[in-house]
């Protein structure tokens, strides 16, 4: 039976039953949902009672017999319980608990019981109804409806299913703590454990029901038949079969599923989720490819070679109506080559293959206005030879041919994400079997003879990841093991010994350190406040998993770099994962400086004998970017960042030098571009040095690296020097204590691949809320390694190509919203206990109401010490504020003792909309932000490096970098580049400069996304400017404290309820959205009086429609 909708467990209270949405088809009509209290009288209505909470019985637990019943999942019949979890579990250590709630988007919500689900067996379990006998009344004074007997008996060997059963559980000095930890051998009533309770083979129970109803509520003769995934059972990775399957199986998007009954149904999801976000696009690819289009080139002087060169391509209106959906994707990036035929009518007179990608906004540049007359449909290529050329007549300039365009859906990213999904098959070979003696995964076949122990982990883990408890595994043992108390430990990879089903689940104690100094310094990385219970939860994480969780500025990072170190110190060598290279980079950066603090902290007044030492943090990137970056920094030992490759043409490299292997070989190497190698540094990183100094064979890369002997003056055997290289590279690899990189890389680059699969004792992930599952599987394996998630599910999430319908109802992707639940959304939505994190430690008092009003509402939280706006750390923002005040006097000031965002209304701005990427661009918003930064630095002489800028769309970025080139906005040279929302998330500046790049003519477009929203409204320290559109979502409401800058607003009536609009992604992706939250925002800043409205334009000389006219060209040539 596979289920594909949220978790029995998940249902309504037992007084409401939850609704299923009538949009959304599947089995034909089935009974109505059916929820009631009720209590399970143990040996008959004689015997002992069991819950009956809602019937007045006194007890403290709720039972509630229910049947719910699903469109696109199998209804069933059972059973339900509920035991309250304890009011101190967060200050005692044990985490706050989440579950999912169908009625608020299917967003998991804080829960304060443990709620069990039980299942009878579909089809082999008969039922009698029969109206209770008066004189059984008084045991049950509560009842509001009458009182109905419902006899179950569960025929031949079949058994009940148990959602939610063995999972964590904390309530301290109430009994129910005891029965759920130890549920086969602990009384709950008389002599009746918690298992005994579940397993008996007939229930009676007493049910607050009309006795003439309950015979057709409660009735599996309504109920329709099971359902199931119509994708078969085999998963693995196969372009042949998707066609065939994909067609004959579609139909709208089904709804997210929060617990799976079984591994085929979570394989079916995760690995279809990802098939069908790239097939389409893959498809379309290959059409687009077959379409033969006219071009002419246009030589480009200034270009930096010769062998660059524009394109156009006039694009018929057929083609971008037959590939409109997926253009939206590929012209956003994807990786592109242009294969240049001569004959039109000889498919082999191929002449050329060039690589290309698209000119985001032709007309923008000079070229494109003067010289050469563009349409607006006219597709702009920025080209280049490919080596692969050499020899084949080249292009010739002006001259017109016909080309085709063959982009790459990169499907074997998609590969790599089926098939990590795959790894949890029953059947499936342990990821990791170097790490447990034995052979490379590539050596074990399905027949292999895996031990129980390491079995007996495989299960629990694949329960663990399909979210609804563990009662397939630990019943059998339950049953049979007289004294079920072990420890992970004794499942470690280390022990391997005979595996002694626990209850509850076995534990992993992430600071299991002998020196309890070592933690103490550890533990003083933290908040006073926090250390107790943050040590107590890492110190007892079952399973080994631990979820870290915050809003923006609460230290999240910190607290997972304090967590690995743990797992580091305590298990052994640890995998450091993120979604992206930005957040990959700064959680490599955070657990540099945390592990110098605290090994600084534990050493002081101690002798070399007793000292500690420094973990050795990498941040690993492609080996062959790593080569090439070193060999230009043994040219130029200062180049830094600047040493990255150049010839990442399509797509920027992402190396950075900082933590790099290029970084710690030139460490070892002693250059001079780089820090000495300290005292307190890996001992292992010392050994590698001491080799490097007396192996003859580094001696010309020694030489290089001090500055001996310079490139051009290097008469060695290069190819060797490369040799050379990449061996200390491997040497570093082996010497880690922690590895960090993106997932993707763990699996195409072979050392990493060895060194997570034989070494890796532990996984940590930071922004695990925007990060894949299928990305996690192929970190984390499928052995259950402890593993630390921290992220925040309330900012950005995994990237879905579509979440809408065709014309024709059908979905794209019918798990597209299966595809945006991140893992540690997963996680917290199963029950799984969570710490969560209470300070602000990053904004000022003032910054952090918006995001607390509209995202974090159930979230207790304060401003640390760090958050007193009198600080010197707030200096920018109080000259921010000051500077405000006295420009406008007018606007309202923010209260004593805060500091508060700002809205700059651009009247009027004029927004560009590319038609071929669909980015937008707006020059006025950039320009009044610029002017603004920029009379701000020269009148308040701040240091604009503090400074950061932030807008949701890359075309506007470039725009950005275009306007800043100009001299009078040379101030500005010292702050960094403009970024967009997803790249930016993680980091920070003093002041944050937002601009929304929209206005009302072209709607809000994706800044309606409600976590990109928040990632944008919570990058700042002291200081928050959004420059926009204050009425793009709607005419706001003047409102009495609305106040003005230069020029006037208008003032109307907000609509009553903002509406909810399809919104094209970052990267071409189709969703919905409604515009709740940025209208919102939009009403505070009114309603705060921190509104500053600046006209851009007089309107009585531009009042053409958008994009045609005057305007559009004064735009396009300022921008120049």
């Amino acid at each position: 039976m596979a289920t594909h909708a949220p978790s029995s467990s998940s249902a309504a209270p037992s007084s409401v039953a939850p609704s299923v949405p009538a949009s959304v088809p599947g089995a034909k009509a089935a009974a109505k949902p059916f929820f009631r209290p009720c209590a399970i009288m143990l040996g008959g209505l004689k015997g002992h009672m069991f819950g009956g909470k809602g019937l007045g019985s006194g007890s403290e637990f709720s039972v509630t017999l229910v049947s719910p019943t699903y469109t696109d999942a199998t209804s069933w019949m059972g059973f339900g319980m509920d035991f309250p979890l304890g009011t101190e579990n967060e200050k005692e250590g044990f985490g706050m608990c989440h579950d999912v709630d169908r009625h608020f988007q299917f967003r998991p919500q804080q829960t304060d019981k443990l709620r069990i689900m039980v299942r009878f067996p579909r089809g082999k379990f008969s039922r009698t109804v029969s109206p209770l006998d008066e004189c059984h009344f008084h045991r049950f004074p509560g009842s509001k409806r009458g009182l109905t007997v419902v006899d179950v008996s569960i025929e031949g060997g079949a058994e009940v299913e148990v959602d939610g059963f063995g999972l964590p559980f904390a309530n301290s000095g109430h009994p129910s703590q005891a029965w759920l930890r130890h549920p086969a051998t602990t009384a709950v009533v008389s002599d009746y454990t918690l298992l005994d309770v579940i397993q008996q083979r007939s229930f009676t129970f007493v049910v607050d029901h009309d006795p003439t109803d309950v015979p057709r509520s409660w009735n599996p003769a309504f109920y329709p038949p099971p359902f199931t995934l119509p994708y078969g059972k085999i998963h693995d990775w196969n372009p042949e079969r998707y066609p065939k399957q994909l067609a004959d199986n579609r139909g709208p998007q089904f709804l997210p599923c929060w617990g799976f009954d079984n591994d085929d149904a979570h394989l079916a999801t995760l690995t279809q989720a990802q098939v069908q976000d790239v097939w389409p696009l893959h498809e379309a690819t290959l059409k687009i490819k077959k379409v033969k289009l006219s071009a002419y080139f246009v030589d480009q002087d200034n270009l930096d070679s010769a062998k660059v060169f524009f394109i156009v391509v006039p694009l018929p209106d057929e083609f971008q109506r037959r590939f409109e959906d997926a253009w939206r994707r590929l012209a956003n990036g994807s990786p592109l080559t242009i294969d240049v035929y001569g004959n039109p009518e000889d498919e082999d007179d191929l002449l050329q293959q060039l690589e290309a990608k698209i000119q985001d906004q032709p007309k923008s540049l000079k070229l494109f206005r003067t010289a050469h007359s563009i349409k607006a449909s006219d597709l702009v290529l920025v080209a280049r030879t490919e080596r692969s050329n050499e020899g084949r007549q080249p292009v010739k300039f002006e001259m017109k041919n016909r080309i085709a365009l063959t982009f790459d859906a990169q499907l074997h990213e998609f590969e790599r994400k089926v098939n990590a999904v795959c790894m949890f098959h029953p059947k499936a070979a342990p990821t990791n079997p170097l790490a447990f003696g034995f052979a490379p995964r590539e050596d074990l076949k399905v027949e292999v003879t895996v031990p129980p122990e390491l079995m007996f982990r495989m299960s629990l883990h694949r329960d663990l990841v399909r979210g609804k408890g563990f009662w397939n595994t630990m019943r059998g043992a339950l049953n049979h093991d007289e004294n079920p108390s072990a420890s992970l430990e004794q499942l470690s990879i280390a022990g391997c010994d005979a595996p002694h089903v626990p209850s509850p689940l076995p534990t992993v104690n992430l600071l299991d350190i002998k020196d309890r100094a070592y933690v103490d310094a550890l533990m003083q990385e933290v908040l006073v406040d926090d250390r107790e219970r943050f040590e107590r939860y890492l110190t007892n994480r079952p399973l080994g998993l631990g979820i870290i969780t915050g809003a923006p500025g609460f230290g999240k990072t910190t607290a997972l770099a304090l967590a690995t170190l743990g797992m580091a110190a305590s298990l052994g060598n640890v995998y450091g994962t993120a979604p992206t290279h930005v957040a990959t980079d700064n959680f490599a950066a955070r657990l540099d400086a945390v592990t110098c603090r605290v090994t600084d902290r534990y050493n002081q007044d101690r002798d070399e004998s007793s000292r500690a030492r420094r973990k050795l943090i990498i941040r690993v990137y492609k080996e062959l970017d790593e080569y090439h970056a070193l060999c230009e920094l043994l040219k130029d030992s200062h180049k830094g960042d600047e040493a990255a490759p150049s010839d990442s043409w399509r797509r920027p490299t992402r190396w950075k030098l900082g933590l790099s292997m290029a970084f710690w070989a030139l460490v070892c190497l002693r250059s001079p571009g780089v820090r000495e190698l300290h005292d307190d540094d890996s001992t292992a990183l010392h050994k590698i040095q001491d080799q490097v100094d007396k192996n003859e064979k580094f001696g010309p890369l020694r030489d290089l690296a001090t500055g001996n002997v310079l490139w051009e003056e290097f008469l060695g055997d290069k190819s060797k020097l490369k040799g050379d290289i990449v061996e200390l590279f491997h040497s570093l690899i082996s010497a880690t204590d922690i590895i960090c990189t993106p997932p993707a890389l763990a699996h195409y680059y072979d050392q990493l691949t060895f060194w997570r699969d034989s070494k890796a004792q532990g996984i940590a992930v930071d922004e695990a809320g925007n990060m894949v599952r299928q990305d996690l599987y192929s970190i984390w394996g499928n052995t259950l390694l402890p593993c630390v998630l921290a992220g925040d599910d309330q900012q950005l999430a995994p990237v879905v190509s579509t979440l809408i319908d065709n014309a024709d109802g059908n979905c794209v992707n019918r798990f597209g919203e299966d595809a945006q639940i991140s893992p540690l959304a997963w996680f917290k939505g199963t029950q799984w206990p969570i710490y969560r994190l209470h300070t602000q430690l990053r904004m000022a008092i003032g910054q952090f109401e918006i995001c607390h009003r509209e995202v974090y509402k159930d979230l207790p939280y304060k401003y640390g010490e760090c958050s007193v706006v009198a600080l010197p750390g707030h200096s920018n923002g109080r000259a921010l504020e000051s500077y405000i005040n006295a420009k406008y006097p007018d606007i309202t000031p923010a209260p004593a003792g805060t500091l508060r965002p700002i809205f700059l209304n651009c009247q009027d701005s004029f927004c560009q909309i590319d038609r071929t990427t669909k980015s937008k661009r707006n020059f006025d918003q950039v320009k009044v932000a610029l002017d603004f930064i920029c009379d701000f630095i020269q009148t308040a002489k701040i240091d604009p490096a503090q400074m950061v800028i932030i807008t949701p769309y890359k075309a506007n970025v470039e725009t950005i970098a275009r306007l800043r080139k100009k001299p009078k906005y040379a101030a500005l040279s010292s702050i960094q580049p403009a970024a967009t929302v997803d790249s930016f998330q993680g980091q920070e500046g003093d002041i944050a400069i937002i601009i929304m790049g929209t206005n009302k003519k072209v709607g809000p477009g994706f800044t309606t996304d409600e976590r990109r929203l928040n990632v944008m409204l919570s990058r700042q320290k002291s200081g928050l400017v959004v420059v926009g559109d204050i009425n793009v979502t709607g005419l706001m409401s003047k409102g009495k404290n609305r106040c003005k800058g230069k020029g006037k607003g208008k003032g109307n009536e907000k609509p009553s309820a903002p509406p909810k609009i399809v919104v094209v992604g970052v990267d071409g992706q189709l969703s919905y959205a409604r515009v709740t939250m940025l209208q919102n925002i939009h009403d505070w800043f009114c309603e705060q009086g921190r509104v500053i409205d600046i006209a851009v334009k007089d309107k009585d000389t531009d009042k053409e429609v958008e994009g045609k006219g005057k305007r559009k060209r004064e735009v396009e040539d300022e921008a120049e």
